[in-house]
C-alpha cells in the first residue's frame, strides 16, 4: 500500500537519488509526500526518527535549491528536536547539527556556523572517537568556517588531520577530500606560499580529471569554487580551464537551461 513501510524508504531513497541528480523538483514533491506520510505514521520513537530523517532530506533538497532560510530554520527546528527526543550525542543529532552548520557557513553565519561546528566536533570526538566519519565531517566544516575568517594557521592545521583521515576512510574523491584541500590552498593563496598551493592543486586537479564524467553537485558546486579562488588570485590559466571543466559539470547534471548552469 501507499502507506505501507516499505514503499515510504523507497520513496525516501528515490528522492534523495533526485537530489543527488540535481532534480530537486521532483525530489522535494517527493520528499514532502515522505514526510506527510510519516508524521500520519509516527507513534513509537522508531517512527519519529523516520519523520526526523524525513525532515533533514527536505532541508538538503532546499540547500541545493538555495532557499538557505527556510534550510536553515527546518534544520534548527529538527536540531532542538533531536537533542530533545535522542540526546545531544545521538549520531543523527550530530548529522543534523553538521547539516546546520553548512546551511549557517553559505550565509556568511560564521559565528554561528563556528559555535555549531565546534559542539559538534567536541561532542563526536567525546562520544564516537577521533577517526569516526561525521568526527572528520565536523573538522572539515571547521576547516571552512577558519578559512572564512582567515585563520590560516588552523586552516593548515585542521586541513592537514581532515585530508590524511578522509583519504584513508572514505578515498581521495570524497567531497569531503576535495573541499577541504579548496580551502588549504585558499590559505596558501592568500599567505602568497604559491609553491605550496601549487602542488596541492595540481593533486586536486588529478581528483577532478578522474571524475570527469561522474560528478555530483556536490564536486561540481566545489570546482565552480576553487574556478573563482584561482581566477582571484591571478592563476587564470588553471581557473578558466577548471571554470570550462565545471560548467561542462554542471550542464551535465542540471541541463543547459538551469540557473546554476546559467550562472557558473
Amino acid at each position: 500500500g501507499d502507506e505501507d513501510r516499505r514503499t515510504i524508504n523507497a520513496q525516501h531513497d528515490l528522492a534523495w537519488s533526485y537530489m543527488k541528480q540535481g532534480r530537486l523538483e521532483e525530489a522535494e514533491e517527493l520528499e514532502v509526500s515522505v514526510v506527510e506520510k510519516e508524521k500520519r505514521l509516527a507513534s513509537a520513537e522508531f517512527d519519529k526518527i523516520n519523520v526526523l530523517t524525513g525532515l533533514h532530506t527536505l532541508a538538503m533538497i532546499y540547500h541545493r535549491q538555495e532557499r538557505l532560510e527556510e534550510a536553515q530554520a527546518l534544520l534548527e527546528d529538527t536540531v532542538k528536536t533531536c537533542k530533545a527526543v535522542l540526546g545531544d550525542g545521538h549520531h543523527l543529532t550530530l548529522y543534523h547539527m553538521n547539516s546546520l552548520g553548512s546551511v549557517y557557513s553559505d550565509q556568511d553565519l560564521w559565528e554561528e556556523a563556528k559555535t555549531t561546528a565546534t559542539e559538534v566536533m567536541e561532542t563526536c570526538t567525546r562520544v564516537l572517537g577521533a577517526d569516526h566519519p561525521s568526527t572528520i565531517t565536523s573538522k572539515a566544516n571547521i576547516v571552512v568556517v577558519h578559512a572564512h575568517r582567515g585563520s590560516w594557521d588552523e586552516v593548515e592545521e585542521f586541513g592537514g588531520q581532515v585530508m590524511i583521515a578522509v583519504e584513508r576512510l572514505f578515498g581521495e574523491e570524497h567531497p569531503d577530500m576535495l573541499n577541504t584541500m579548496k580551502q588549504v590552498i585558499y590559505g596558501f593563496l592568500e599567505q602568497s606560499r604559491l609553491p605550496e598551493a601549487k602542488r596541492l592543486l595540481s593533486r586536486f586537479l588529478a581528483i577532478i580529471r578522474r571524475l570527469s564524467g561522474k560528478e555530483n553537485p556536490d564536486i561540481a558546486g566545489i570546482m565552480d569554487g576553487m574556478a573563482l579562488i584561482l581566477l582571484n588570485h591571478g592563476l587564470l590559466g588553471e581557473g578558466e580551464k577548471l571554470g570550462r571543466q565545471q560548467l561542462a559539470a554542471s550542464e551535465r547534471i542540471y541541463g543547459r537551461e538551469h540557473p546554476y548552469t546559467l550562472n557558473s
